[in-house]
Protein backbone atom coordinates (compact mmCIF):
# COMPACT_ATOMS: atom_id res chain seq x y z
CA UNK A 1 0.00 0.00 0.00
CA UNK A 2 1.72 3.20 -0.88
CA UNK A 3 0.01 6.36 1.06
CA UNK A 4 0.66 9.99 -0.06
CA UNK A 5 1.67 12.25 2.67
CA UNK A 6 1.54 15.87 1.94
CA UNK A 7 4.12 18.35 3.93
CA UNK A 8 2.93 19.88 7.01
CA UNK A 9 1.99 23.64 5.64
CA UNK A 10 0.90 25.08 8.67
CA UNK A 11 1.61 28.68 8.96
CA UNK A 12 3.09 29.43 12.21
CA UNK A 13 2.74 32.83 13.62
CA UNK A 14 6.47 33.78 14.46
CA UNK A 15 5.52 35.69 17.87
CA UNK A 16 3.52 32.43 19.62
CA UNK A 17 5.71 29.50 18.12
CA UNK A 18 5.47 27.66 21.35
CA UNK A 19 1.75 27.18 21.38
CA UNK A 20 2.98 24.75 18.47
CA UNK A 21 4.94 23.43 20.37
CA UNK A 22 5.12 19.30 20.89
CA UNK A 23 6.89 19.80 24.71
CA UNK A 24 4.14 21.95 25.89
CA UNK A 25 2.35 18.69 26.69
CA UNK A 26 5.20 17.05 28.85
CA UNK A 27 6.44 17.86 31.82
CA UNK A 28 8.98 20.59 31.20
CA UNK A 29 10.92 18.78 34.01
CA UNK A 30 12.11 16.46 30.84
CA UNK A 31 13.58 19.31 29.20
CA UNK A 32 15.27 21.23 32.35
CA UNK A 33 16.62 18.77 34.42
CA UNK A 34 18.56 18.95 37.07
CA UNK A 35 20.91 16.78 36.30
CA UNK A 36 20.86 15.88 33.01
CA UNK A 37 21.26 11.99 31.87
CA UNK A 38 20.82 9.95 28.60
CA UNK A 39 17.32 8.98 29.58
CA UNK A 40 16.39 12.71 29.78
CA UNK A 41 18.20 13.96 26.55
CA UNK A 42 16.72 10.80 24.40
CA UNK A 43 13.32 11.53 25.88
CA UNK A 44 13.69 15.00 25.60
CA UNK A 45 14.95 15.06 22.00
CA UNK A 46 12.34 12.28 20.80
CA UNK A 47 9.46 14.38 21.50
CA UNK A 48 11.18 17.42 19.83
CA UNK A 49 12.27 15.56 16.45
CA UNK A 50 7.90 15.22 16.00
CA UNK A 51 7.72 19.16 16.74
CA UNK A 52 6.60 21.10 13.95
CA UNK A 53 8.61 23.94 15.49
CA UNK A 54 11.58 22.91 16.60
CA UNK A 55 13.47 25.52 14.18
CA UNK A 56 11.94 28.29 15.83
CA UNK A 57 12.71 26.99 19.01
CA UNK A 58 16.06 26.60 18.62
CA UNK A 59 16.40 29.98 16.86
CA UNK A 60 14.99 31.72 19.92
CA UNK A 61 17.24 29.52 21.94
CA UNK A 62 20.53 30.66 19.66
CA UNK A 63 19.39 34.36 19.74
CA UNK A 64 19.00 34.15 23.97
CA UNK A 65 21.81 32.45 24.37
CA UNK A 66 24.32 34.48 22.50
CA UNK A 67 27.23 35.32 24.57
CA UNK A 68 26.69 32.85 27.41
CA UNK A 69 29.21 30.33 28.53
CA UNK A 70 28.01 27.06 28.14
CA UNK A 71 27.75 26.79 32.34
CA UNK A 72 24.86 29.28 31.65
CA UNK A 73 22.74 27.20 28.89
CA UNK A 74 20.08 25.46 30.03
CA UNK A 75 17.07 22.73 28.68
CA UNK A 76 16.76 20.87 25.43
CA UNK A 77 15.83 23.35 23.16
CA UNK A 78 15.05 22.16 19.45
CA UNK A 79 16.21 18.89 19.84
CA UNK A 80 19.59 20.54 20.94
CA UNK A 81 21.71 20.16 24.53
CA UNK A 82 23.30 23.04 25.50
CA UNK A 83 26.27 22.06 24.85
CA UNK A 84 25.19 21.27 21.17
CA UNK A 85 23.63 24.57 21.24
CA UNK A 86 26.86 26.34 21.97
CA UNK A 87 28.73 24.64 19.36
CA UNK A 88 26.81 25.42 16.70
CA UNK A 89 27.08 29.19 18.25
CA UNK A 90 30.54 28.93 18.56
CA UNK A 91 31.69 26.64 15.40
CA UNK A 92 35.18 28.40 15.43
CA UNK A 93 35.84 26.40 18.91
Amino acid sequence: MTMNVEPNTTEIPVNNWDEYASCRYHYQELFFPDKYTEEFVKAAKYICSTCIVRNECLEDAIDFEDGLPLDKRFGVWGNKTPKERFELSNPEL
